[in-house]
């Protein structure tokens, strides 16, 4: 009898070692995945451009920053059906477009994203005619470095900046070449102001902006037969509303210096504002 109470024991303890590999199997074999959302916002033009319309059908992401579009096995794809249209002069002071999530494996790291751009076209009279852009390439490369985490969700937005992506060449026709930066939203801070209603606003990283060296008009500065834009190394710019006010949105925390521009006119605010992640920095009153 006592031999088979111990058998008994030793079955159970055995089933119970079983079950709690197996437990331990299933558990180490399901992965955490974290939702990846992208937003779209923009810069704006001064150039006469009234309305600038993308096709967007895809957003691709891949760990590596050097990948080619298409190649290995390590894409992530988000296609949106059906295409989205734009309208990226609409998606400023802040202003986002939601273009849809990714699910993705928690504690990923993002190095480069893809924006795959089917079509585009420019309106110079408010949306009543449009000329089609010409797009080098549609597969946009965008590069940088986002931690995606165990679990949850983080939103990317993408900051499309016009005056410098979309190019007039000299026989009248406009190219895309998309200049495009990318941050994490609540990673990112902002500035704030008042200013001439119309008046141009250009964030520089301090200490970057110098008086007489930076293009203060867009000419055809290399030669290409393309017009290079004005102000062309501002890290961001922004329109003031006709209420006076002004919003720098999605900024990289840092410290800034502001350019105020309208019409010939021009000046430099060398005030070192310091914006922080997910916190707002007043400019005050920007006049010439």
């Amino acid at each position: 009898m006592k031999q088979k109470r111990t058998n008994t024991r030793w079955i159970a303890y055995l089933l119970l070692l079983v079950g709690g590999v197996l437990f331990t199997v299933s558990c180490s074999t399901s992965e955490d995945t974290s939702s990846v959302a992208f937003r779209l916002t923009d810069a704006p033009d001064t150039s006469g451009i009234t309305n600038v319309k993308v096709t967007v059908s895809e957003i691709k992401v891949n760990e590596s920053a050097d990948a080619a579009d298409g190649q290995g096995g390590s894409w992530k794809v988000l296609t949106l059906n059906p295409a989205k249209e734009v309208d990226l002069l609409t998606l400023a002071n802040g202003v986002t477009e939601s273009l849809g999530e990714l699910t993705i494996t928690g504690g990923t790291q993002i190095n480069q994203i893809r924006l795959v751009v089917d079509q585009a076209k420019v309106s110079l009279d408010q949306g009543a005619t449009y000329i089609p852009l010409t797009i080098p390439s549609k597969s946009i490369k965008i590069v940088n470095a986002f931690q995606v985490p165990l679990s949850g969700s983080i939103n990317i937005v993408l900051d499309f900046d016009v005056s410098r992506s979309i190019v007039k060449t000299g026989n009248g026709t406009y190219i895309l070449k998309p200049a495009i930066r990318s941050i994490v939203e609540n990673e990112a801070g902002r500035i704030t102001g008042t200013a001439p209603a119309g008046a141009t606003v250009y964030a520089y990283k301090d200490g970057t902006y110098i008086e007489g060296t930076e293009p203060t008009t867009s000419s055809d500065r290399d030669g290409d037969g393309t017009l290079d834009p004005a102000f062309p190394n501002a890290y961001a710019s922004t329109l003031v509303k006709s209420d006076g006010t002004f919003t720098l949105a999605f900024m990289d925390p840092g410290t800034y210096d502001l350019v105020l521009v309208q019409g010939d006119q021009h000046k430099l605010f060398d005030n070192n504002l310091v914006v922080e992640s997910n916190k707002g920095t007043q400019a005050g009153e920007l006049a010439f």
